[in-house]
């Protein structure tokens, strides 16, 4: 199983709190990184600007091109996972990234000083984070 980071705006954290949370979508142009996502892997979603972690989706299956709009009217994210959500918090529970233990816990912020911003390169793109679970 492996983790990638899946990108929200406060925008689309909204509507896609209004859905089911069945589907989670992706640019197309994110196809390439995408190949790489697999039935069982895990998106942890997070909302910039807010700088806050808001939950865990769980892939279940490949992924599929559809052109309907889910999101908005003008929805870009028509490269899609079917998702089940194994938790979803309202952004006023959403856990800041700089939270002390969340901070001193994840591998790209426990070794630098808080309210670093050195980190934010691995949330800038959506999907890009890749971190396979450890097997020790």
């Amino acid at each position: 199983m492996a983790y990638y980071i899946t990108l929200f705006s406060p925008d689309t954290y909204n509507a896609f709190t209004q859905t089911e949370r069945s589907i989670s979508g992706f640019r197309e142009n994110q196809k390439t990184q995408a190949n790489a996502i697999k039935k069982g892997d895990k998106l942890i979603a997070y909302v910039t600007k807010l700088s806050r972690w808001a939950g865990i989706l769980e892939v279940t299956g490949e992924y599929f091109i559809d052109n309907s709009p889910v999101y908005s009217e003008d929805d870009v994210y028509t490269l899609r996972f079917p998702v089940k959500e194994i938790a979803w918090l309202p952004l006023d529970q959403a856990l800041p990234v700089d939270d002390e233990e969340c901070w001193t816990s994840l591998s790209f912020t426990k070794n630098l000083p808080r309210k670093s911003t050195a980190w934010t390169n691995m949330v800038r793109g959506n999907v890009i984070a890749n971190w396979r679970e450890n097997k020790a």
